[in-house]
């Protein structure tokens, strides 16, 4: 108490000899002492303000320490990449958070490290990449967290377009002609691989199928790593077409009393028949549907093509039979119904036509050299569409008897 009052006298001495210096001294002798308990005031505000910004400044420096000492981090550090996931058929890492990873992730080899712990070694993809950009070598732990390692590596990539109306066979010449898989590494890993933890893949219940990726390779621009892992390669585009058919386009599909395997092989059949005009997608899937509806085959030059264009040719048989079931299976001046699966990869357009076809009562359609599409009910009407395309002889005229 006693220092406390002598600091406060000396303090209003020193401030009387300021205000004496100044020429600032008061009338009144006693307004010294209000003068001095403000100025204390403000020197207390003044101190307090600088332990707060000393405190914040200390908090701002150990958080950044903190993050410096991170080791785990769950976003890549560039905003221009992007951390995805993928099952690759070795090590299911499908349970990883979405908020960690999304899309899909080419792994390329399995580690264990001193403690035995399983790592998954995948490449971080760039979006955007360019020949010589570096994307960085990322460890995936079991758990679903991520650490960055120091490797890195330039990786070249390309853009790919797979067309709508291609066979599973074509798209992958395409991809093996710009460097991403070969064209046999691909088929092989299609045909070998169990690929039925993608819902739409498991869900395919019709036997006889030649190949039960085909269809589901969805069409599309892509940008892909050259030289990718096959699994990775396809894996990438079927979750491709799993993210395409949505849960609302799932729910019309089932409206109409389909499931997704019908309704793509349908579209598939309109996609080929159609030669990809849009304007009669909807009245060939009418006819499609209608024929179904009816008990009729569908005869459909397409499908008797696939099979031998496509089953004959990819898949080696000294058993003359085993064509012959495929015969059975998918053409369809043969089969009843549909065939045993797609013939083609759709694209969006003629899935919608299968979804929701034009209402008509066509059961036939042709078309000519002419490029003209000629639709009928009847069989006389398609008589005579037949003719008029130039694709079936006139009936010669029976003279009248005398």
């Amino acid at each position: 108490m006693y220092a406390s009052l002598c600091a406060n006298a000396l303090f209003k001495r020193r401030l009387a000899v300021d205000l004496f210096i100044s020429g600032t001294w008061p009338d009144d002798i006693w307004e010294i002492g209000r003068i001095a308990s403000n100025e204390r005031k403000k020197k207390m505000k003044d101190k307090l303000k600088a332990i707060a910004c000393l405190g914040l400044a200390v908090c701002v420096a150990s958080g950044l320490w903190a993050c410096s000492r991170e080791d785990v981090q769950t976003e890549p550090e560039s905003s221009n990449t992007t951390i995805n996931y993928v099952y690759n058929g070795i090590y299911d890492i499908s349970n990883i958070p979405e908020e960690t990873l999304s899309g899909e992730m080419p792994v390329t080899e399995i580690e264990t490290d001193t403690n035995g712990e399983t790592y998954i070694v995948v490449e971080q993809p760039v979006q955007t990449v360019q020949d010589g950009i570096e994307s960085p070598r990322t460890t995936l732990k079991s758990g679903g967290r991520i650490s960055e390692t120091a490797e890195r590596r330039n990786v070249e990539s390309v853009s790919v377009t797979l067309p709508e109306g291609a066979t599973m066979a074509d798209m992958f010449a395409i991809l093996e002609a710009k460097g991403v898989a070969s064209f046999s590494a691909l088929m092989n890993t299609a045909v070998n691989t169990d690929f039925s933890y993608f819902p739409l893949i498991g869900a395919q219940g019709k036997t006889g199928r030649a190949f039960a990726l085909e269809g589901y390779i969805r069409a599309g621009t892509y940008t892909f790593v050259k030289n990718t892992a096959p699994a990775d390669v396809i894996s990438r585009l079927l979750r491709s077409m799993e993210s395409f058919v949505s849960t609302p386009m799932r729910r019309q599909i089932a409206a109409r009393n389909m499931s997704v395997d019908e309704a793509i092989t349908i579209a598939s059949i309109v996609e080929i028949e159609s030669g990809g005009d849009v304007a009669q997608m909807a009245k060939i899937s009418s006819i499609i549907q209608n024929r179904l509806k009816a008990g009729m085959q569908l005869e459909m030059n397409s499908t008797g093509r696939y099979v031998e264009s496509v089953i004959k040719n990819y898949i080696k048989s000294d058993d003359p039979e085993t064509y012959s079931k495929y015969e059975e299976y998918y053409n369809t001046f043969k089969c009843a119904g549909l065939p045993a699966g797609p013939i083609c990869s759709p694209g969006s357009e003629a899935v919608k036509s299968a979804i929701s076809p034009l209402d008509t009562n066509y059961l036939y359609f042709c078309v000519g050299e002419d490029g003209i599409y000629r639709y009928a009910a009847t069989a006389e009407e398609h008589r005579a569409n037949l003719i008029a395309a130039g694709l079936a002889p006139a009936e010669p005229d029976i003279p009248s008897q005398p």
